[in-house]
């Protein structure tokens, strides 16, 4: 008896197509948009997690909450770094009038 293994590239594609069925069959109209250039519609469930159009996959891939949660709103995002130097001399401020 001969097992036969499958490859990477097998594996892959096999993947790729159960995801663009489930694709196709959840998500028909995002699908049918997304894959012309077209938007989405403002009622579909999964426009809140920004998806695009991964041309070469041909599937719906998302971005996520996070960055458009900043970017939609135009909050500018302050690193750890940038905001411990602002706030360093605020604190400093404040102990020196305590101690007044």
């Amino acid at each position: 008896m001969q097992i036969d293994v499958l490859s990477t590239d097998e594996i892959f594609s096999a993947k790729k197509f159960c995801l663009k069925q489930i694709q196709m069959i959840a998500f028909k109209e995002e699908y049918e948009a997304l894959s012309k250039g077209e938007k989405i519609s403002f009622k579909s469930s999964i426009r809140s997690l920004n998806p695009v159009w991964d041309l070469r996959n041909r599937l719906i891939r998302v971005t996520g909450r996070i960055e458009l949660s900043y970017e939609d709103r135009g909050i500018p995002f302050k690193g750890r770094a940038e905001k411990s130097k602002e706030d360093k001399g605020k604190k400093n401020k404040k102990k020196n009038k305590d101690f007044s």
